[in-house]
């Protein structure tokens, strides 16, 4: 019936930290782990939301808003998990980092 799922663990664990410690460049990791919009890094604010969410998902532009909402209103808490995390410095930044760039991203 053309509907897209995925698991509950899909991408939950972001490998850009340990691709990054063997030596690849940030330019060269891939950002998903299955293509969207036939690709896998670079995705832009409108690939996630216009065609995932809106196109793909067939998710309305209320529940759209409601979920960039509270996951905007998410990042202060990651941010403390992350600084609180068993990480190592280095890591923390990296993470740190790649959560910035993707508040930027989506723009919230």
């Amino acid at each position: 019936n053309n509907k897209v799922e995925l698991s509950p663990a899909y991408d939950f664990l972001s490998t850009t930290t340990a691709f990054l410690s063997i030596g690849k460049q940030i330019e060269e990791i891939e950002e998903v782990a299955l293509p969207i919009k036939g690709k896998k890094r670079k995705l832009t604010r409108k690939i996630w939301i216009d065609y995932f969410g809106m196109d793909r998902l067939q998710l309305n532009s209320a529940v759209i808003a409601e979920e960039l909402t509270r996951f905007s209103n998410s990042f202060d808490r990651w941010y403390e998990l992350i600084k609180r995390s068993f990480l190592s410095e280095d890591t923390k930044e990296v993470y740190t980092s790649l959560v910035e760039q993707r508040h930027r991203l989506l723009k919230l």
